[in-house]
């Protein structure tokens, strides 16, 4: 809406986790890089990325499912997690695009099986990119994870697997000794400090097109202050802003304007 106003491209806090928009924070690179590892490691059988809600956790799992090392690979994205056991196996056939005509258990998991062995024969790694981990309900999925994960190939692991989610996650994990120890990198997305902050709001206005500056340093600092660096807090107050401004025909963005935002929102 307020786009040609400051005659950008495109919108430049969007909620979409787009890649594009991907700002290159220290704590993002050391997530993606330590689970990098995990999965071209054929000795490691799976990562864990927890984070707080909106620090960024689906936009590196969009970045691992498009990475360029992993190009060559299956990588498996389960957005949420409320499966039951057998629909969770049923889901991961389905994206492999394994066709099935039973219930049984054990007849889907020998598909999903025989697929993983296939990949690795093929010279392909699998991986599966389980998002919001914290939401299985379902106990018995973790079970069924545990089974997959003690798979072997020639003594390598046929599989990797990601877990993601909120800190909470690693409770549930820790009540289940066999499967937390198969996890062999963890790591915990912190928030952006307030360098980083002003960097990720600067680089994302400059991806969408801005040519002049939006946001005033009080603006940005006040920014910071509200949001404590969590990105997605400070896209939406960012978007907030912008409409305001849009809206008062106002092409700088003061912390006035960003305190008055906050007040009405």
């Amino acid at each position: 809406m307020y786009e040609a106003f400051w005659n950008l491209s495109q919108s430049p806090f969007s909620a979409n986790p787009d890649p594009r928009f991907y700002y290159r924070s220290f704590r993002h690179e050391e997530a993606i890089n330590r689970l990098l590892y995990v999965i071209l490691a054929k000795n490691r059988a799976a990562g864990f990325l927890s984070g707080e809600v909106g620090s960024g956790k689906t936009l590196i799992c969009n970045i691992l499912r498009t990475h360029p090392k992993l190009s060559n690979d299956k990588v498996l994205y389960v957005p949420s997690a409320f499966y039951s056991h057998t629909d969770f196996i049923k889901e991961l056939l389905l994206q492999c695009g394994i066709e099935y005509s039973t219930d049984s258990k054990a007849e889907l998991i020998r598909l999903l099986q025989n697929f993983l062995i296939q990949n690795v024969q093929k010279g392909k790694r699998t991986v599966i990119i389980i998002d919001e981990a914290q939401a299985i309900t379902d106990k018995q999925v973790f079970e069924e994870i545990r089974l997959l994960l003690n798979l072997q190939f020639n003594n390598d692991f046929i599989m990797t697997l990601i877990f993601v989610g909120q800190p909470e996650l690693s409770v549930l994990i820790s009540n289940i000794p066999q499967l937390e120890q198969r996890i062999s990198i963890r790591f915990h997305l912190t928030a952006l400090d307030l360098k980083e902050t002003i960097e990720y709001v600067l680089y994302r206005l400059k991806i969408a097109g801005a040519r002049d500056p939006v946001f005033s340093k009080q603006a940005l600092d006040t920014i910071y202050e509200h949001t404590q660096g969590i990105p997605r807090k400070i896209n939406n107050l960012c978007d907030l802003c912008m409409l305001a401004a849009y809206s008062q025909q106002t092409k700088t963005i003061s912390s006035m304007l960003v305190k008055a935002v906050l007040d009405n929102y």
